[in-house]
């Protein structure tokens, strides 16, 4: 957290979960804002989570976690990072 001026905002969007018993799947696409320390503009990063839960014990505990960010098809394979979701 230090090389950033402030905490980094983290938006959680379009939150879909799916349970069955003791198993579940969350899915959403969040967004990181934030301002390096020392940069003068901030940026906007989106990108798509899902978790893997199973409750254990009576607690639904996070057993997976994938975070990724769509990349650029053009054989370049960067990641792109200037993308906004659309309806």
């Amino acid at each position: 957290m230090d090389t950033f001026q402030a905490p980094p905002r983290r938006e959680v969007t379009r939150l879909a979960i799916t349970a069955d018993g003791d198993v579940a799947f969350a899915t959403s696409i969040d967004c990181l804002s934030a301002v390096p320390r020392g940069a003068t503009e901030g940026f906007t990063l989106w990108f798509r989570v899902t978790l893997g839960l199973r409750r254990i014990d009576g607690h639904w505990l996070i057993t997976h976690e994938h975070e990724s960010v769509p990349f650029e098809m053009d054989g370049s394979f960067r990641a792109s990072t200037g993308l906004t979701p659309t309806d």
